[in-house]
């Protein structure tokens, strides 16, 4: 028969185990999740891979996995901008997030409004919309030019942005 010491010590020991098998798997490259779809965002927790700032509002996020794993942006702009310094593009999946469903969707498909009249965390003033149609209602909305992603990507430039 067990005493109850060694029964508390045992459970106790049982559970301090899964709670360090809980965390060290949550703690792996991506956090835990399939890695197929875009990489969960903490909000208020997670900070931009460009420029170090706090992810707060869900309307200008967004993200990427690549070969040196998940990578996450306060801005589309500091996205675009971290892009472009990588030398094998074609091996990263991004998504962005759609300016009024708060939803990361497919940066590829997307549409963005740039020069848009809205602030945004780094002040590069690009909003996206999950395509381009949708891009040029909110182009309506908000003011400014409807570009796709190979164009956002190749040609703009946060000079544009002044």
């Amino acid at each position: 028969m067990i005493s109850r010491r060694r029964f508390v010590i045992a459970l106790a020991s049982l559970g301090a185990a899964a709670a360090a098998g809980a965390a060290g798997y949550l703690l792996l490259p991506g956090g835990g999740e399939d890695g197929s779809g875009p990489p969960n965002i903490r909000f208020g927790g997670d900070t931009c891979a460009y420029c170090g700032m706090v992810i707060a509002d869900r309307r200008f996020a967004a993200a990427w996995r690549g070969p040196n794993g998940p990578q996450r942006f306060d801005d589309i702009g500091c996205l675009v901008q971290l892009l472009r310094r990588q030398p094998d593009r074609a091996a990263i999946r991004a998504w962005v997030s759609d300016y009024r469903t708060e939803t990361l969707v497919p940066a590829e498909s997307a549409g963005y409004v740039a020069n848009a009249d809205v602030n945004t965390p780094m002040a590069y003033r690009l909003v996206a919309a999950a395509t381009v149609d949708d891009a040029k209602a909110l182009a309506r909305e908000l003011g400014g030019e409807v570009i796709d992603w190979p164009a956002l990507v190749e040609r703009w430039t946060p000079e544009e942005m002044s």
